[in-house]
């Protein structure tokens, strides 16, 4: 027990990234994305560290996940294909669970690695058209760290943190006259940590319920450069100046991968000892959103200053996101359950209404009101090698969002974009391994 503890805490101190993106909208794990991500009450594996942490006392000693995932877009704008990268990626995570006088604890990581990028920072003018969730936001690392306590028989607390890397640097330059200019760049990773809480109980055997908090987080890219202006001499050697040093000082800053503070809500009930049916309530406030698009200004200092005085141009306008309720519902049926194979099948939808107010303006957000809709299946073989002494689960899904058409006419004819006609569709493929131990 003191061993499995131990590597618990260990997994604790993992450095963790941001959940934004991938988990958000497409979903975390094999099961619960087959169930439509209604799983704040389930969360009997790794996604159980992104719908309810506190879930995870229902894991019982080691447990590790491996899936992969690969979400396909196929989005087009006024007509023409609108590029948009896919989204694929590993999914690992790792559960130890132990009692500690007789109440359960459980705790790990799970994290998703993107194929294509581990972190990306897009900076885009604000009145170009693009994704304000799928353009960063599913490009990054993604993961949760945390545990699950039992504080009375069947009810549950859970508390986690999630860290965003963020970046921040920038150039600091100096000019020479009679020998080569100098300068250095320098690129700083900081780290910004939010938490996640969740409460699970079960009062009843055929009763789960379920409820979790995620805060806000979001990354400010900062890019200050320093450009340094000796004085400009009458002639060389010359003590005598026609200009003071200057300094010059270009800052470019931009708000990156957002993800909201989000309430959910979830229930689960098994009306037969087959059949599992899952619902979830997710409040997501969107209207804490900033600018995705960057923001400059350029300081004077010295002699420069005495003759091109700055001036500075306003800050990207908000982007007036509104809140959303997303809710989902999902279905498991267990035709076959034996001690050496169960087979599960699944189902499920979830409704995610987009925050994007219509863009009359200049910004150019494009999104719409999303339906998702889910399967897959589940094996889970009982033991059949030494090795793995207990069982052994296979899972698969299929996910398709249809982001159903939407038209945003501008107010001024004159626009440089024009009028906004989108729609689009997802298709997300993946599937996992769970071993215990």
């Amino acid at each position: 027990m003191r061993r499995r503890l131990v590597l618990g805490l260990i997994l604790l101190l993992l450095p963790a990234a941001a959940w934004a993106g991938p988990f958000e909208f497409f979903g975390a794990g094999a099961r619960a994305v087959a169930m439509g991500g209604a799983y704040a009450a389930l969360g009997d594996d790794a996604a159980g560290y992104y719908y309810n942490i506190a879930a995870l006392t229902q894991v019982h000693r080691v447990q590790f996940d491996v899936g992969y995932a690969d979400a396909i877009p196929n989005m087009t704008l006024n007509g023409a294909r609108f590029n948009m990268e896919s989204c694929r990626g590993v999914n690992l995570g790792a559960t130890v669970s132990s009692s500690v006088n007789e109440h359960r604890l459980s705790g790990g990581i799970d994290l998703f690695m993107p194929d294509a990028h581990m972190m990306r920072f897009s900076l885009l003018p604000a009145n170009q058209p693009h994704s304000p969730f799928f353009t960063d936001a599913d490009q990054t690392l993604v993961a949760l760290a945390g545990l699950g306590f039992e504080v009375w028989r069947y009810v549950s607390l859970g508390f986690g943190l999630n860290m965003l890397a963020g970046n921040n640097g920038g150039v600091d330059f100096e000019i020479n006259e009679r020998q080569k200019s100098s300068g250095s760049l320098q690129s700083r990773v900081s780290g910004l940590f939010s938490p996640v809480a969740g409460i699970w109980s079960r009062p009843m055997d055929w009763l789960r319920i379920g409820f979790s908090y995620r805060e806000k987080l979001l990354c400010k890219l900062v890019l200050p450069a320093n450009i340094h202006v000796p004085a400009l001499k009458v002639f060389p050697g010359s003590d005598l100046s026609i200009l003071r040093p200057s300094d010059l000082l270009l800052l470019a800053d931009a708000w990156s991968h957002f993800s909201p503070r989000q309430f959910e809500l979830g229930l689960a009930f098994e009306p037969h000892s087959r059949i599992t049916v899952s619902a979830d309530l997710t409040y997501m406030q969107w209207s804490e959103m900033k600018s995705d698009a960057p923001s400059s200004a350029v300081y004077l200092t010295g002699g420069l200053a005495d003759l091109f005085p700055s001036f500075n141009g306003p800050s990207p306008p908000p982007p007036h996101f509104h809140d959303t309720y997303n809710p989902a519902i999902g279905f498991e049926g267990r035709p076959i359950v034996d001690p050496r194979a169960t087979l599960a099948l699944r189902a499920g939808y979830r409704y995610r209404p987009t925050p994007v107010p219509d863009q009359t303006g200049f910004s150019n957000y494009v999104d719409s009101d999303t339906h998702i809709f889910s399967s897959g299946f589940g094996v889970t073989l009982g033991r059949f090698w030494d090795v793995l002494p207990r069982p052994v689960s296979l899972d698969a899904f299929a996910q398709y969002q249809w982001l159903t058409p939407r038209t945003m006419n501008k107010s001024s004819a004159a626009d440089e974009v024009g009028d906004l006609h989108f729609s689009g569709n997802w298709w997300n493929f993946g599937g996992s391994v769970t071993l215990r131990f």
